[in-house]
């Protein structure tokens, strides 16, 4: 938890989010994007393997 990721956009292939770990399930990975502060409304939940994860950078 707290670790940021680059999460692909779906609208925009070659442009990404950045987005922070909340919490993990087995190899699920609970995300929310950054700068909405403690807003839950937009959290969601990634599989660990998606390719459309990525480290920052």
């Amino acid at each position: 938890p707290g670790m940021k990721l680059e999460v692909a956009n779906k609208g925009s292939l070659d442009t990404y989010w950045v987005a922070t770990i909340i919490t993990t399930c087995g190899q699920l990975l609970l995300l929310r994007y950054c700068g909405y502060g403690d807003d839950r409304k937009t959290d969601f939940w990634c599989d660990v393997m998606s390719a459309e994860l990525h480290p920052v950078g």
